[in-house]
């Protein structure tokens, strides 16, 4: 197992003071005082093997629960009542695994103490659905998250759909009325015919099925979004979460063409503390981190480039969105948590 040996310090994990800044003038007063997270990944390194991600490396603790999050969470929201939608980390490289049985079991436990928060079940494809129904109801969690890491089929971004969330896991999601967080893959995210063939597949048939497309349907790119949004319309069990969106022109088309209360708050933590962003370049999208903005540009004489968290990009853009589109107050507060209390009771 890799452990960071490097005490971590201020500027990797915690807000910089120009961060506080920031989240004091331009967030404070947008934020709801409510919260519900729909996109959080907690963790005991114990259950991970191999060469860990840098946002999980550079966290000092062995064990990240739900008390460790919202600590990390209150230096952005201070003030606010914080729950979510809680799963552990996924295979996530060829290098990397996780012990998904003591994961799924971490999970469960870490919910006990915490009865306003809800939990996923990380599942693999060869989990039948009885299985999965037993497991579900022995952990006292509220639906799947699967990803395409496990996949038999390779390369994994370009899997199908189904190659990961098979038909029979979707039908027992349906059947005891399971939510189900999906990262698509494939170049074109949501824009994809396929994908798009599948989810409405899937939506149509299993409608106590409850789908949660992660990052907004792939939408690093806006324009996948706005071109793959429209089969998806009139769908009633459909829902996007914002997790690592940093194009504010994602959030505005989903909000016009789906609707605010298709539209949930996600961190995704702990990859939003990592600092920089993603924007669309072409048909795709390119990262920026603080590694490679400067081999990238280079010095400029204008400014003193200091990227900020993922995290905080993501809500500058939601901000942003949601005074563009005039949305009010209730509307908000819908995104930060009424619409993910409605689906989880």
């Amino acid at each position: 197992m890799t452990k960071s040996s490097k005490k971590i310090g201020d500027s990797n994990y915690k807000l910089r003071d120009y961060e506080k800044e920031l989240c004091s003038n331009e967030l404070e007063s947008f934020i709801a005082d409510k919260i519900f997270d729909s996109h959080i990944h907690i963790f005991n390194k114990n259950y991970l093997s191999g060469e860990f991600p840098e946002c999980i490396a550079k966290i000092p603790m062995n064990t990240v629960g739900i008390a460790e999050y919202r600590k990390y969470m209150e230096e952005v929201m201070p003030g606010r009542e914080i729950n979510g939608l809680f799963f552990g980390w996924v295979k996530s490289g060829e290098d990397f695994d996780v012990d998904l049985d003591r994961t799924n079991r971490f999970v469960s436990g870490q919910l006990k103490e915490n009865p306003k928060c809800r939990g996923l079940m990380v599942v693999t494809p060869d989990m039948d659905g009885e299985f999965i129904r037993q497991e579900v109801k022995r952990l006292k969690l509220s639906g799947l998250k699967c990803y395409c890491f496990y996949s038999p089929k390779k390369p994994f971004y370009s899997a199908d759909i189904q190659d990961y969330l098979p038909e029979e896991q979707v039908r027992a999601a349906n059947e005891e009325n399971l939510a189900i967080t999906l990262h698509l893959v494939k170049e074109r995210g949501l824009a994809d015919k396929r994908n798009q063939e599948t989810i409405v597949r899937y939506c149509k048939k299993y409608p106590d099925m409850k789908m949660i497309l992660a990052h907004c349907g792939r939408g690093f790119t806006p324009y996948h979004v706005l071109e793959g949004i429209s089969v998806l319309r009139g769908m009633s069990n459909i829902w996007f979460d914002t997790s690592a969106i940093t194009e504010s022109a994602t959030f505005e088309i989903i909000i016009r063409e789906a609707g605010h209360k298709c539209l949930l708050y996600g961190s995704d933590f702990p990859v939003n503390l990592y600092r920089g962003r993603s924007f669309a370049v072409g048909d795709s999208f390119l990262w920026l981190d603080e590694g490679n903005i400067e081999k990238i540009s280079g010095p400029v004489s204008y400014a003193n480039i200091k990227p900020v968290m993922i995290g905080i990009e993501s809500l500058r853009c939601l901000k942003l969105a949601a005074l563009n589109l005039k949305l009010s107050d209730g509307q908000i507060e819908d995104i930060f948590y009424n619409n993910a209390r409605e689906i989880f009771n």
